[in-house]
């Protein structure tokens, strides 16, 4: 069963992947984009504002969510090219439990 903040959370994560994207494509070849710092996003009727602040370690991040409710918390990811992929930190952990 999906969470309530499952939405929101994907609807954050599309805006982010959307200001790494390019026309060009990803490949191991190009350098990491550049993903430090402070996003900010929301939904289209303005009903929740999200926060991410990033850290980036070569191609790892890490940083907190905040503004999705229950899934607020630590994530991590990575970088390949101008493509991020983010996850809920010890997502996999949680599960096993």
């Amino acid at each position: 069963m999906l969470k309530k903040a499952a939405v929101p959370l994907l609807g954050l994560l599309i805006v982010v992947m959307a200001g790494c994207a390019s026309t060009e494509s990803s490949s191991s070849k190009n350098p990491p984009a550049d993903v430090n710092g402070t996003w900010t996003g929301g939904t289209a009727t303005g009903a929740a504002t999200y926060t991410l602040m990033l850290k980036q370690a070569g191609t790892r991040v890490t940083g907190t969510l905040t503004g999705a409710g229950t899934a607020d918390g630590p994530i991590e990811g990575i970088v390949d090219g101008n493509t991020i992929k983010l996850r809920e930190q010890g997502a996999l952990q949680k599960l096993l439990r």
